[in-house]
């Protein structure tokens, strides 16, 4: 059985230092970026406007797995969305859990996140390798997890992948039973002149079916 602890204050990491190296040590295709080190040095200069959530994974007391997530407020065109994802920007690097078990740290750290108090609007961890192991992972912990997954591929400006491998962002979120049309990931189409690309996401047995009769009625009466 696993335990999950969450992490907010960048201080109280240090705790965790020795675990983590060994932990990085044991993690596939890992770099200097899945580092606490780095960690700290991001949230000295990138962490303003962000909360931290960093989840250690623990397996009879031991840690076996860190998730180092964190939230921000990124502008779409249609407003301020709430991100749940990775700590890093688009660098051209790679990220993912620390641990040997990448999957089950990632789904029991989703599994936390879904049923903790709900800060996000949409969960996407980025920047992951789908020449890897990782990519198909992330997809299955998200959906073992009760998340909806999807996948988008970020290229350049020439269409060419960033750092010649195409990085998945795995687009999940908690929708179904609700109302409302989830709109994400809008940014611009460089294939075709004036396009765009989007998600748009909704419980069609709500939406669909019954809301939009309801609307549909209500704009006729009026």
């Amino acid at each position: 059985m696993t335990d999950v602890q969450e992490i907010n204050e960048i201080g109280q990491l240090g705790d965790y230092r020795s675990a983590w190296q060994s932990l990085l040590a044991q993690t596939e295709g890992a770099s200097f970026f899945r580092s606490l080190q780095w960690l700290e040095i991001y949230w000295r200069h990138f962490g303003a406007g962000q909360k931290l959530r960093t989840l250690v994974v623990s397996s009879q007391g031991r840690p076996i797995g860190i998730l180092p997530l964190v939230v921000r407020s990124e502008r779409t065109k249609i407003g301020r969305v709430r991100v749940l994802t990775y700590p890093l920007h688009d660098w051209g690097s790679f990220y993912g859990p620390i641990g040997a078990d990448a999957e089950a740290i990632l789904t029991a750290g989703l599994e936390h996140i879904r049923h903790s108090r709900r800060d996000w609007d949409i969960v996407e961890p980025r920047w992951v390798d789908d020449s890897s192991a990782e990519a198909g992972q992330t997809e299955r912990a998200m959906r073992s997890a009760g998340f909806q997954a999807g996948q988008t591929i970020t290229v350049n400006r020439t269409g060419e992948p960033l750092n010649g491998k195409y990085q998945i962002k795995q687009v999940g979120i908690r929708i179904a039973g609700t109302d409302p049309v989830y709109v994400g990931r809008i940014r611009e189409d460089y294939s075709i002149p004036n396009g765009l690309n989007l998600w748009v996401v909704a419980d069609n047995l709500r939406k669909g079916a019954a809301t939009n009769a309801i609307q549909i009625a209500e704009l006729l009466i009026s």
